[in-house]
């Protein structure tokens, strides 16, 4: 895989994504046109959304969208997974418009897109007035295709009825256009390895990231990602996971041939310990990335699960379900790396199975979300619904109002029994609640359900933790870390040594790459003091 490639790619998509997104809302906030009228409503979305970011973020968001979308749509072309059986960004062999414009000109639309055909057919015989009826037509199928991804892809293939749609760029046949450049940019021998798409993410913010060190200032909760993100390599990947879910299995089973697939496997005395966790079936163990990014190392995990289910003899066809839904949990605080997680999960899936789209897969990769309600207004909910708000889920909720600046630092006080019980009478609550108070009781729901798997204990803990010294944090994240994290605030990487150990179920394996500062440096003294321990 030539990665020299696809950093070039990547940033130059990146920058064209934005500059086309960003004339495109010109285009739409100051034209006054029939087609607009009749999207007075996505209209009016992105209006709001301005109003509550900026343009500049709303752009950006926008663009990575659009980026992650046709990334996943090239990836399932040129590996033949889409599930209508048409390629929708990419040409046939010998042709150069793409394979689902090319069978509708000849009449041939798939049944299950959710598209106006009628309208397509008009565009594309002549019958509808348009500057452009091909590309008019085109971006039809396109969105009608991402529309269908959406049931089995929701994370990333949202239902596309807003301002995203509005905003998606002009031009989408030339050879000049974001979809040329997509097919350019992926070789269909790169699309081989799903590992393209952490490249491809990990390149996309990377000027993003020399923008905020550029800066020189405390990095703001948004520019987080973009200031932590930091690409795995393969074998640093394979030696964590090989050394701590391969060596739980092989204490469990010591006879397993799982050793003849882990090259960076090291024998050592806890191998043959009399004292481990034990474990009766693959379907117990859980693996957590607190800190997943793009999913390296929960897409190898996959892959060696794979190899103990098919150890333990069960059925292939089952395989690709227990482990995205029993054994692999990731969380993360940047939307774009946990949509493109979950694609990679599903990717690993269908070249495992063939049918594994047709199943009701969703993988356990947790999105932190901000809860939007102040103190006074979670307090207001519980007391209309008389339900009871101890001082333990209160502080839990207050936390969860800077998920996405704290993130996996935050360990729940209230026990995971209890946050699963108010979820339940929460849910309850929202039949009769009116408009006003179900809004609040569903931001709740959505804290509630970070909260729970944060809250629950895992066999194994692998991360890449984010790196990021205490000069650099904002003020909130300073505040945090300093008051519950006193042995390892002067770095998060240490601050995540901390909470992974506490996410383990005893006996459980931590694995974790680490700058080595925290194994000499006086600020470090009592961490290791509690670690020896």
């Amino acid at each position: 895989m030539n990665t020299n490639n696809l950093k070039r790619f990547a940033q130059q998509t990146r920058r064209k994504l934005l500059e086309q997104v960003a004339a495109k809302m010109e285009q739409v906030l100051h034209t006054d046109s029939a087609e607009l009228r009749e999207k007075a409503g996505a209209l009016r979305k992105l209006q709001e959304a301005i109003n509550a970011t900026s343009k500049e973020q709303v752009i950006d968001k926008v663009a990575y969208t659009w980026f992650n979308r046709l990334m996943a749509l090239r990836f399932m072309d040129a590996n033949d997974y889409q599930p209508i059986g048409l390629r929708v960004v990419t040409p046939k062999p010998g042709y150069t418009i793409p394979e689902l414009l090319d069978e509708a000109k000849q009449g041939n639309i798939p049944s299950e897109l959710p598209v106006n055909t009628g309208h397509i057919y008009d565009l594309l015989d002549g019958r509808f007035p348009s500057e452009n009826p091909q590309n008019e037509a085109y971006k039809e199928l396109l969105i009608g295709a991402c529309n269908h991804l959406s049931n089995t892809f929701p994370f990333l293939f949202e239902h596309i009825n807003d301002y995203t749609e509005l905003l998606l760029p002009d031009d989408l046949l030339s050879e000049f256009s974001i979809v040329h450049d997509i097919r350019e940019g992926m070789t269909t021998e790169e699309c081989r390895e799903v590992e393209i798409i952490g490249w491809l993410y990990q390149f996309y913010i990377s000027e993003k990231k020399d923008e905020v060190f550029a800066a020189k200032s405390k990095v703001r909760k948004e520019d987080i990602p973009a200031a932590t993100q930091l690409f795995t390599p393969r074998w640093i990947v394979e030696y964590m996971v090989q050394n701590t879910l391969g060596k739980l299995w092989l204490q469990n089973r010591p006879d397993s041939r799982l050793r003849e697939h882990m090259s960076y496997f090291i024998e050592s005395p806890s191998v043959e310990s009399s004292d481990f966790l034990k474990i009766n079936s693959p379907e117990e163990i859980t693996l957590l990335d607190s800190a997943c990014g793009s999913g390296h190392i929960l897409v190898y995990a996959f892959e060696l699960f794979t190899k103990i289910y098919e150890e333990e003899g069960y059925n292939p066809g089952e395989i690709p379900q227990l482990i995205i839904e029993k054994n692999l949990y990731g969380f993360e605080i940047d939307e774009r790396a946990a949509q493109l997680i979950g694609f990679a999960l599903m990717m690993k899936a269908r070249n495992y199975q063939r049918r594994v789209f047709r199943k009701n897969i969703q993988p356990n990769i947790l999105c932190y979300l901000d809860l939007k309600l102040k103190t006074e207004e979670i307090k207001e909910v519980f007391e209309s619904t008389r339900i009871e708000l101890t001082d333990r889920l209160l502080h839990d909720f207050e936390l969860m109002q800077q998920a996405t600046n704290f993130g996996s630092l935050i360990q729940p006080q209230t026990p995971v029994a209890e946050l699963e019980k108010t979820k339940v009478v929460l849910q309850k609550q929202t039949a009769v609640a009116d408009l006003f108070l179900k809004h609040k009781i569903d931001a709740l729901f959505t804290a509630l359900s970070q909260l729970i798997p944060l809250a629950k204990k895992y066999h194994c803990v692998v991360d890449n933790p984010p790196y990021m010294g205490g000069g650099n944090m904002n003020k909130e994240l300073s505040a945090f870390v300093k008051k519950n994290y006193p042995d390892s605030k002067a770095d998060l990487m240490a601050c995540f040594m901390e909470t992974g150990l506490q996410a383990l179920i005893p006996k459980g394996f931590l694995g974790m790459i680490n700058q080595h500062s925290w194994m000499f440096l006086s600020s470090y003294e009592k961490l290791r003091e509690k670690l020896i321990k």
